[in-house]
Parts: C-alpha cells; sequence; structure tokens
C-alpha cells in the first residue's frame, strides 16, 4: 500500500466538496484553524458552490477532487463535508496523480466511497473529521487527525462493552460508512473483508435497515474471512418499533463467527471521533477491561 509522507508545517492542504453543499462558516473555519498551524490552506474553486443537495454540479465537484488530486503542490485533500454525492463522480476519477505523490485524503462517511476508490488503487486514506467538524470541533478528534497528518500514526483505546469478543489480531483496517459499504455491494469498489479488520459507523438510518444490511452482509458471505470487527456509533437511529438496538442487530449477524469484536468505538458522527488510516496496518486487542487500536509501522 501507499502511505502520503506526514506533513510538515508549510505543506498545502486543499479544501474540496465532493458530495453535499456546505456552509462557507465550516470551510473557513477549517482553513483558518489549519493556517494557524503554519500549513499553507487553498479552497477548491466550486468548494462552495450548491447544485441542489449537491456542492456544485457532479461536473464542477469532480473537477476539483481531481485537480487537487493531480496537483503534486498539494500534500493532503481534506474534504469539507459528508452528505450525499461522491458515489456519482468516482468513476470518473483518474487515480494516476494519487499514485505518483500519494496525498492524505480526508473525510468520513459518504467520503467513504472515495477510501474504497483509494484502496482499489492501493492507496492508504484517512477516514477522520472533515472542514465542517472543525466549526464546533472537539479537541480530541481534531488531535487525533493531526497525529496521523504529522506522524502517520494512530491509537485509540476505549473502555469495554458487554458485547465485546475478547481476541487479538493484525491486520488490515477498512470499512466506514456502513449504509455506503452496501451500496457499494456488486460494484469495483465492493472492499474485499478477507483477512481484514472491519470497522463500521452510520448516522439516522431506520433500524430494519441496518438489518437488512447486515443480512445481505451475512447471506453474501461477507463475514466470512474477516480477522475483526470494529463497531463504531450509530447515531440517531429511527424505528424503535422494529425492537431491536443497532448494536443487537450487529451482534445477533455475527454471533456464528469467531473473530474478535468491540464496540462502541469513538468513530462515526460524534464530536469524539478518532482518525484512522483506512487500509493501515492495525494491532487489533479486545480484552475484559479495555480496547486497544492500534496503527502498526507502515512498513509491516
Amino acid at each position: 500500500m501507499l502511505f502520503p509522507k506526514p506533513l510538515k508545517y508549510g505543506d498545502r492542504i486543499r479544501i474540496v466538496s465532493p458530495a453535499g453543499k456546505v456552509q462557507s462558516e465550516f470551510v473557513s473555519g477549517a482553513a483558518k484553524y489549519f493556517e494557524k498551524q503554519g500549513f499553507l490552506v487553498e479552497i477548491g474553486k466550486h468548494a462552495l458552490s450548491e447544485y441542489h443537495k449537491f456542492a456544485g454540479t457532479d461536473v464542477q465537484r469532480h473537477q476539483d477532487l481531481q485537480d487537487a488530486m493531480n496537483d503534486n503542490s498539494v500534500a493532503a485533500i481534506l474534504c469539507a463535508r459528508g452528505g450525499y454525492g461522491s458515489m456519482r463522480i468516482v468513476d470518473k476519477l483518474d487515480w494516476t496523480g494519487m499514485i505518483n505523490k500519494p496525498k492524505f485524503l480526508i473525510g468520513f462517511s459518504d467520503i467513504t466511497t472515495l477510501h474504497a476508490a483509494a484502496f482499489q488503487h492501493g492507496i492508504v486514506s484517512v477516514h477522520g473529521c472533515m472542514a465542517k467538524d472543525f466549526h464546533a470541533g472537539d479537541t480530541v478528534a481534531i488531535h487525533s487527525l493531526e497525529q496521523i497528518l504529522l506522524q502517520n500514526t494512530s491509537s485509540i483505546q476505549w473502555n469495554t462493552h458487554e458485547f465485546n469478543r475478547d481476541g487479538s489480531v493484525e491486520a488490515p483496517l477498512v470499512g466506514g460508512n456502513l449504509s455506503m459499504l452496501y451500496a457499494l455491494r456488486g460494484t469495483p469498489y465492493d472492499l474485499d473483508w478477507s483477512g481484514k479488520i472491519l470497522f463500521m459507523e452510520d448516522l439516522c438510518e431506520e433500524l430494519y435497515h441496518v438489518d437488512r444490511i447486515m443480512q445481505n452482509f451475512r447471506l453474501g458471505g461477507k463475514f466470512n474471512q474477516l480477522a475483526g470487527l470494529v463497531v463504531g456509533q450509530f447515531t440517531d437511529m429511527t424505528d424503535p418499533e422494529f425492537g431491536f438496538s443497532a448494536y443487537d442487530i450487529i451482534r445477533e449477524s455475527v454471533k456464528d463467527f469467531s473473530f474478535p469484536i468491540a464496540f462502541n468505538a469513538p468513530i462515526g458522527h460524534v464530536k469524539k471521533n478518532h482518525s484512522l488510516l483506512h487500509a493501515g496496518n492495525y494491532a487489533f486487542s479486545v480484552n475484559p477491561d479495555d480496547v486497544l487500536l492500534k496503527s502498526l509501522n507502515q512498513n509491516e
């Protein structure tokens, strides 16, 4: 896998909006933060555009992202927000510039599509907070992102959960937003989970839909060769009449497997959203007292 080089102060960060439209203060807030830290920040030409729900037309959003991917002076690409829209442009992207000079591609939620595409091209990316999240950002989340950008490492430790399954494994880490992983099924961007640690999170989904997704994964054999499972935050789920929580649904769907599982990871649509190196190698240890997810040396 190709790893971007750690950032140095003075490096250039480009903010783009490949999905939903975003408020200007969200973008300017992130820009000011990174400028204060000593980085050069550019805002994509169409980053603040609006076209219905999107940050500009498909052509405009693709152009901004492609320009950033091609520009050798850019060291990191920060997505302004998620929402919806990355799937409409992912197949039009040329990854040659990213392969020749890997850059940090940062985002989560709808940006899961871009992480999946980066993985298909052998590039490690960053599942982490976006420009929007800096507006009222949590210092833990921001420092977690900075640890990756400056050191190419990440480490998360959290409390145990009653649904956990103890065990330890070292493997590549892939995943992201549950609904997006489901939407990518049957496409060239459907992630291969074999021998991987999978992480998942989601927001505002009906619980029966979560169950349908998990049953699809189970019936499709997606869990059969999984090395481990990290279950992040499932925020503001709806349809309480379904009778089971998101965690209940996930636990039941993987009950017949033996890989280690940890619930309640601080990953997803919450303030303390820790950043991860998507497709990086991780040590995953689930113990009776706590859980540790730690990136390994990039050359391991």
